[in-house]
């Protein structure tokens, strides 16, 4: 399972970078976000301090979000680190396409034509946009 989290992590980070279309509004940062341990960890690091009040979840509207802006953005959790995308164990997702803009340039990109707020998408039609991407950009 940490190796097709590491792979779909690696690909949304990529396919993100390359598309560049997120406008940096925040709504993805008023949502009840889970913490995982690791990602608890990382954040530790990162601002020198202990996170006591976090037990496995960040409440909305996210304590690290100042002036629409991540303060902890090289450590932020798995979940922000894939977003628009949410991997669960019933598949991998695409979330918030009718408030996310970047979410939405996904879904034109990937075929889609109705009108959706959620799809779930498979790991393959994932490597194929980041395959698109990367010839449409190198």
């Amino acid at each position: 399972m940490r190796a097709l989290v590491n792979k779909v992590l690696e690909i949304c980070e990529e396919i993100n970078r390359l598309i560049g279309a997120c406008n940096r509004c925040s709504k993805c940062c008023h949502y009840r976000i889970p913490l995982l341990e690791e990602d608890k960890q990382r954040i530790e690091n990162y601002i020198g301090d202990t996170l006591k009040e976090l037990n496995g979840y960040i409440e909305p509207p996210c304590p690290f979000l100042e002036k629409n802006a991540c303060k902890i953005y090289p450590a932020r959790p798995l979940v922000c680190r894939i977003y628009p995308f949410l991997l669960l164990n019933e598949g991998l997702f695409l979330v918030n396409i009718n408030e996310c803009q970047l979410a939405q340039k996904i879904y034109k990109m990937l075929g889609g034509r109705e009108k959706a707020n959620i799809v779930k998408i498979s790991l393959s039609q994932l490597e194929d946009l980041l395959e698109k991407l990367t010839l449409k950009f190198y």
